[in-house]
């Protein structure tokens, strides 16, 4: 029979090992509430940040100090659920060329963490999915350990925040505690400063919307309109391309008339594209505007050989509800657009219609008035002539009559003498009248000056009698 006796030097390693572990929880658990208090600070720094820039700027920061990582990226996702982009926030990172990058929603294992709502502590090469394009990059540079988890608000997901190690099993049930606590301070630091900024944003642009409907507005002249327009959206919203297409009179045919952005050199003015061809035929044939955050995914896409252009944005310009062109906005990055951006294009464009109304009517009544000049200024030509070549063969006639008046056979015929005083006396009026004529004529162009005098009334009413022959019948009296 065999007693089982504890020698003195196996006790002795019993308790060390005892007091190891003590030390070692009492160390893990003296570290963990430095890194509660640590959170602690970081929440109130991420709270007291004012926008996203600033929010982002305090875990670039500080969440070093929280979790070891060499790599670290928030992803976020967009509006349609369908893509997250990357934005990058350390050193190592920002040398993988990942930042603004964007990934559909179920790549990588962000993507996984986003759809499945969980979190995860994985080796890069075992997680439940891999990206060449996102992890692969991350093996490139020697990331063998990854913790992501994902941002929380209520019950919505708008994106993950990733910390990656070249370590292997570096992260541990206390890492995931703290990265879970960042990601929702995060998260609802970064919705609030989103509701803000959206706020803000939309402000902005309804002060931009009545700036730039009141320039629109202000202007007459269609082509200077049109090209105003063109470059004051793309400068006030700070857009990459933008360009004014118009239905030929036909409506088989979409113009270009005016152009402002990057891709100038490549389409002319005037450029012709048939109606129904492209994004922008579409939206004039079907008058519904097209929001296409990828053209590559887009069939109606037309690519040309110069354009880098990855997100279009065309919007129908309508008068009186009856389509007449496309205002169209290009950028050369992914998910350049959003509704924000498609609600204020609309806005612009109901007033964009309204101008160009105005400046075609303004167009019509400067023609018909120019036409109107024409035919005053020919009307004065012809008064001119007709009251010249009256004055001739009248003058004529008052010197034939005058020189009868005198002859002494005529003295002798009271009947003769008097028809010819009549005659001299109407020749005189006419003359007279075609003077006048020509007098008005001038009076209207600025050529006449005239003075006013005063005149002897009676004298005139005498003069106007003196040409007047009654019958017997009647009898005409004045007085003064």
């Amino acid at each position: 029979m065999t007693n089982n006796v504890s020698t003195p030097d196996s006790g002795e390693q019993q308790m060390a090992s005892v007091r190891e572990k003590a030390q070692t929880k009492a160390a893990a658990t003296s570290d963990m509430v430095q890194r509660v208090s640590l959170l602690h600070e970081v929440a109130l720094k991420i709270g007291a940040a004012r926008s996203r820039d600033e929010i982002l700027e305090v875990v670039r920061n500080e969440a070093k100090w929280l979790i070891q990582y060499q790599v670290c990226f928030l992803t976020s996702v967009n509006r349609a659920q369908s893509h997250f982009v990357v934005t990058t926030l350390s050193p190592v990172a920002d040398a993988t060329e990942l930042n603004h990058k964007h990934f559909l929603i179920d790549e990588g294992m962000p993507g996984w963490v986003i759809k499945n709502q969980s979190a995860i502590m994985e080796g890069i090469k075992s997680g439940p999915a891999f990206c060449y394009s996102l992890e692969g990059k991350l093996l490139e540079i020697g990331i063998e350990s990854l913790l992501i988890v994902p941002l929380r608000t209520m019950s919505e997901i708008s994106g993950s925040i990733v910390f990656g190690s070249v370590g292997t099993g570096v992260y541990r049930e206390e890492d995931r505690a703290i990265a879970q606590q960042l990601a929702l301070v995060l998260a609802s630091a970064l919705r609030n400063a989103s509701v803000v900024e959206n706020s803000r944003k939309r402000m902005a642009q309804i002060e931009l919307i009545n700036k730039v409907s009141n320039q629109l507005t202000a202007m007459l002249n269609l082509d200077e309109l049109m090209r105003v327009a063109a470059s004051t959206i793309r400068r006030t919203f700070s857009y990459f391309d933008v360009t004014l297409f118009f239905l030929s009179p036909d409506k088989k045919e979409l113009v270009l008339e005016a152009h402002s952005g990057n891709f100038v050199d490549f389409l002319p003015h005037d450029y012709r594209q048939p109606t129904g061809q492209g994004i922008v035929g579409w939206v004039a044939e079907h008058g519904e505007r097209v929001l296409c955050n990828d053209v590559a995914l887009d069939p109606r896409y037309m690519v040309y050989e110069y354009h880098n252009t990855k997100s279009e944005l065309a919007i129908p310009i309508r008068i009186d509800n009856e389509v007449v062109g496309v205002l169209n906005v290009e950028d050369a990055k992914l998910h350049a657009f959003d509704e924000t951006d498609a609600v204020v294009l609309e806005t612009i464009c109901d007033q964009f219609g309204t101008a160009i109304k105005n400046a075609r009517l303004y167009e019509e009544i400067r023609k018909a008035n120019t036409k109107l000049t024409e035919v005053n200024t020919m009307k004065s030509e012809f008064l001119g002539i007709v009251s010249h070549d009256f004055r001739s063969p009248l003058a004529s006639i008052m010197l034939a009559g005058r020189s009868l008046l005198k002859n002494e056979v005529v003295q002798e015929m009271p009947r003769v003498k008097e028809y010819l005083q009549l005659m001299v006396n109407q020749a005189s009026r006419l003359n007279r009248l075609a003077e006048d004529t020509l007098s008005i004529t001038k009076l209207e162009s600025g050529q006449l000056s005239y003075v006013f005098k005063i005149v002897n009334v009676e004298r005139l009413i005498q003069d106007a009698v003196a040409l007047v022959r009654f019958s017997g019948k009647h009898r005409f009296e004045y007085k003064i």
